[in-house]
């Protein structure tokens, strides 16, 4: 944005009062942000006004989600980066068009109907499918999931409607090598709802993501583990079962209590399951699904139980809070 390297610091600061004027609504839509770029252009005669077809594609290069709004953070943000890579061409004899696109850091609040309206709950990277899901709650508790697209810095891909309120926890279960069912975003609700949504699309117009399939247990599932090792959903409840699901089959494989205590995390390495639950004496517990029995336990040698858990190939931590 050359313009904005020619107007002085009344004309910014009267183009950032435009802004904020309509920052309650989530900033300007394109007919504003022309009317109001252009005004104080033209307020300014030594000032060289861009096109409206310029002034047009900057915002459609801010507005990567498609909302119709523009704040003055994200035009900042642009503007800021179009002048680094304009000095980057300048300094190595590049020409602007040969020059790679900057990343362009994502506000997270453009997934939110209002600016500030609510706060990001989580942030999850899904590498076979290539997207994030972000999880906000609005601020009158509302909670949406929402699938973005990595490799495009982040655009709307997909939307759960949770109907049946906020999930307690998530995870995705991939396709399975066999190809007999398709990618899923699996949700636990209070009450022993489990439900299961594609992220396959209907068409590039139908943003919300279907919901395939639902089961109702008897006790709410507090933890959700896709173990890839066997391609199966390991679920933990509050009351300590374990339970192993075919969702091909969609049958119950596998149904163990291993506790009393609420079960928090389920990790796995290969056919071993590690289960973390509140209890103070085996916080942390070792299921072989091989053989069905418990291995070893682990003592949090607290009076909180294990509320985290994290198992890699060569380190085991868990960690109450």
């Amino acid at each position: 944005m050359e313009v904005l390297k020619e107007l002085p610091k009344s004309g910014l600061d009267a183009l950032r009062n435009k802004f904020l004027l309509r920052e309650h609504v989530g900033g300007l839509t394109e007919e504003e942000f022309e009317e109001a770029l252009l005004g104080v252009c033209n307020s300014h005669k030594q000032v060289t006004a861009p096109t409206n077809a310029a002034v047009r594609r900057v915002f459609t290069s801010i507005d990567i989600l498609g909302l119709g709004r523009i704040s003055w953070d994200a035009f900042s943000m642009y503007a800021i980066d179009s002048l680094r890579q304009r000095g980057r061409c300048l300094l190595t004899g590049r020409e602007a068009e040969t020059e790679e696109a900057p990343f362009h850091p994502y506000h997270v609040e453009q997934l939110m109907s209002k600016v500030h309206a609510g706060y990001v709950q989580e942030m999850r990277v899904l590498p076979t499918l290539g997207k994030v899901m972000v999880v906000t709650t609005a601020s009158g508790g509302r909670c949406s999931m929402n699938l973005c697209d990595l490799a495009q810095n982040l655009p709307l891909s997909g939307i759960i409607r949770l109907e049946s309120g906020r999930p307690l926890v998530w995870d995705f279960i991939p396709q399975t090598a066999g190809g007999g069912s398709c990618n899923n975003v699996v949700c636990s609700y209070n009450g022993g709802v489990v439900q299961l949504f594609s992220t396959a699309r209907k068409s590039c117009i139908h943003r919300h993501l279907d919901k395939s399939w639902q089961m109702r247990l008897s006790d709410t599932q507090s933890a959700l583990h896709w173990v890839p090792s066997i391609n199966r959903l390991a679920m933990g409840s509050r009351g300590g079962l374990v339970t192993l699901w075919d969702m091909q089959d969609r049958s119950q494989v596998l149904r163990k209590r291993l506790t009393r205590q609420y079960i928090t995390s389920i990790q796995s390495q290969k056919q071993l399951l590690y289960v973390a639950s509140l209890d103070t004496r085996k916080a942390v517990r070792c299921l072989d699904l091989q053989q069905n029995t418990v291995m070893y336990t682990f003592n949090d040698h607290s009076i909180g139980g294990a509320t985290q858990l994290l198992v890699d190939v060569r380190v085991f931590v868990f960690y109450r809070v």
